[in-house]
């Protein structure tokens, strides 16, 4: 959840619950970044760079993260100004998942929504923080192998 005027700042300010403030505030965390893509066509996409797939629900209904090769962190690329913060994400397609050469080509991301969570993937009760959200560029085949899908800040 995000509060954009605390407390008469205009720094936008995230709230998280206390729970997972928590275990951000410990040495040892277990943070995972989770990917949501909503295609054109409504189709509601997860991606997670663990290791197994995490199910989860954001208050929108359930969504399967799958695990994918290829699919790391997400790089931010943040900028100063007011201009759109870009961001690139690459990952290897997936022939039987989601994200096969087929439906990128198809330019079914093309212009879909995004958002990114980080949880606690050993206890997603604690909720989420909004690492970042926006609208999805275009997403375009690399080499046959990956593909690069440009995700637009908001």
């Amino acid at each position: 959840m995000w509060s954009w005027w605390k407390c008469g700042t205009k720094m936008p300010v995230k709230i998280l619950s206390p729970a997972l403030q928590a275990h951000y505030n410990q040495r040892h965390r277990t943070k995972a970044f989770l990917l949501k893509i909503t295609a054109r066509d409504q189709t509601v996409l997860g991606v997670t760079g663990e290791s197994q797939s995490i199910t989860y629900n954001d208050g929108a209904g359930e969504v399967v993260y799958s695990a994918m090769i290829g699919f790391g962190d997400v790089a931010m690329e943040q900028s100063a100004g007011l201009e759109v913060s870009n961001t690139e994400v690459t990952m290897l397609y997936a022939e039987s998942g989601p994200f096969s050469q087929s439906f990128i080509n198809a330019g079914n991301l093309d212009y879909g929504r995004y958002i990114i969570y980080q949880v606690n993937w050993a206890d997603l009760t604690m909720g989420h923080e909004i690492v970042d959200a926006g609208t999805i560029g275009i997403a375009k085949n690399v080499d046959g192998v990956s593909a690069v899908i440009e995700l637009r800040s908001l």
